[in-house]
């Protein structure tokens, strides 16, 4: 199972950086979160075939380390530049975002000050304060390039550590090797920082864009969707129109973009769900996970890009993608 999982893993994952990258340089290269969404999943597709091998033919040194550093401490933090990157444009979502990453990094500092290993919640709170401040500024070329730099700074400090570090165990060959058992905390923490900061950014943005989106009127006199900043519609308003508008028109786009948003969202957290897996041990169940999210996210990214309204042009990937 972990083997035919795997495989899926990497043809999905390798499927979905193409298709992503193919776009951002169709459109000028003018569209950062779709290279930044592709640059996640070329390590997704680089860790689940580090996966895959390591599964069938037995686990080396630098299979290890490639699947620990795409799988477990990059891939998601990009995925997360990329909402920040969409959601810049809209600062109610970028400061709601920043509100939470706050609030944790306060939780993770003092981890840092008063917990038992303050090495393992390092890497986290650094990249959750520098990005919660810098998403509460609010203004996209500064939550955009700031965000970027952190993660590119955050990206070649957590390469070093993870190729360069001692092992602190015996690597095994076959199964799935743990984290836990090779490498010391201070390793350890970049993969914390990375899918605890990187998931938590998607899930937040997404689900406050999605809010934005339902809780808004579209104008209709627009060629693409757009949001009103008055006319609010009430909660459960706004909950009946998302589920029961007729499939033609902006109303169906729109709920298209939410769905999305909420898929690629359930995407990372049940890739996140399959880390824990393999934290515990579980090989089948982490890749099962890793698996089934590639293949989510990649539902949510179809269904924003190619909403069902007939009668105007789909609106773009920016516009709703989180």
């Amino acid at each position: 199972m972990a083997v035919l999982t795997a495989a899926v893993a990497s043809g999905v994952s390798a499927l979905f950086a193409l298709t992503l990258l193919r776009r951002f340089f169709a459109r000028g290269r003018t569209n950062r979160a779709l290279l930044f969404w592709g640059v996640a999943m070329v390590f997704f597709c680089i860790a689940a075939v580090g996966l895959l091998t390591g599964v069938v033919g037995g686990w080396t040194s630098a299979e290890f380390r490639a699947f620990y550093l795409f799988g477990g401490v990059l891939n998601v933090p990009w995925l997360a530049l990329g909402s920040i990157t969409v959601n810049a444009r809209a600062p109610v979502v970028s400061r709601w975002t920043g509100v939470v990453l706050l609030a944790i990094a306060l939780t993770l500092v003092r981890q840092v000050v008063v917990g038992d290993e303050p090495a393992l919640w390092l890497p986290a709170a650094v990249l959750a304060t520098l990005w919660a401040l810098l998403l509460l500024v609010g203004e996209q070329r500064v939550v955009v390039y700031g965000s970027a730099a952190v993660l590119v700074v955050y990206s070649v400090v957590s390469t070093v550590v993870v190729l360069t570090a001692p092992y602190v165990g015996e690597l095994q060959a076959t199964g799935l090797p743990e984290g836990a058992e090779l490498f010391l905390p201070a390793v350890r923490g970049y993969a914390v920082g990375g899918n605890i900061i990187g998931a938590v950014t998607v899930v937040v943005s997404a689900l406050v864009s999605s809010a934005v989106l339902v809780w808004r009127r579209p104008d209709r006199s627009a060629d693409r969707l757009v949001v009103r900043e008055t006319r609010e519609y009430g909660y459960a308003d706004a909950i009946a129109r998302w589920l029961f508008r007729g499939r033609s028109g902006q109303g169906e786009a729109l709920a298209h973009l939410v769905r999305g948003n909420l898929m690629i969202a359930a995407g990372v957290g049940i890739a996140a769900a399959g880390g824990i897996l393999s934290f515990l041990g579980d090989t089948v169940g982490h890749a099962i996970g890793f698996t089934i999210g590639v293949v989510v996210m990649y539902g949510g990214f179809v269904r924003t890009t190619r909403p069902v309204a007939r009668d105007r042009p789909a609106p773009d990937a920016a516009a709703g993608t989180s």
